[in-house]
C-alpha cells in the first residue's frame, strides 16, 4: 500500500514537473525569438525553486523504490540510462540557476553568441535529459 502511493507521488510529481518545465521553456522561447524583452526574476526564482523541490521529491521517492530491488536495477541499462539522465538534469539545473540572470537583465538578441550557444545547449540538454528520462522509466518493467 506504501509503495503505490510512493510510486503515485513520483509519477504526480514527474507529471506536476513536465508541465512546469513546459510552461518555462514556452517563456523561454518568447524570450529568444525576441517576443519577450526580459524574463521575471521573480517567476523565474519561484519556478527554479519549484523545480529543485520536484526533483528532491523525485529523488527520495524514487530511492524508496529503488531499496528493494536494488540489485535488479542496478543490473538494467535502462535505469542506468535514466540515472544518467537524472545526473545530467540535477547539473543542468545548477548550471541555470547560476545563468539565470541573464534572460532577466538582457534580451536574448543582445547577448554574445557565446552565452546565446551556451543557453540553447542548456536547453537541448534540459530537453533531452527529461525525454529520455521518462522513455527510460518506461523501459523498467517493474
Amino acid at each position: 500500500m506504501l509503495y503505490s502511493t510512493i510510486l503515485t507521488i513520483h509519477i504526480a510529481t514527474a507529471v506536476g514537473l513536465l508541465v512546469l518545465v513546459f510552461y518555462t521553456d514556452s517563456k523561454a522561447a518568447l524570450w529568444l525569438i525576441g517576443k519577450t524583452e526580459t524574463l521575471s526574476h521573480k517567476t523565474l526564482t519561484r519556478i527554479h525553486k519549484l523545480v529543485y523541490a520536484g526533483l528532491t521529491i523525485m529523488l527520495c521517492t524514487g530511492l524508496y523504490m529503488f531499496w528493494p530491488v536494488q540489485s535488479y536495477l542496478l543490473a538494467t541499462p535502462a535505469f542506468q540510462i535514466k540515472m544518467a539522465f537524472v545526473f545530467f538534469l540535477l547539473v543542468n539545473s545548477v548550471f541555470i540557476s547560476k545563468h539565470l540572470h541573464i534572460a532577466t537583465t538582457h534580451s536574448f538578441a543582445s547577448l554574445p553568441n557565446k552565452d546565446k550557444a551556451m543557453l540553447l545547449i542548456s536547453g537541448g540538454v534540459s530537453f533531452c535529459s527529461w525525454v529520455g528520462a521518462v522513455i527510460a522509466a518506461t523501459q523498467l518493467g517493474l
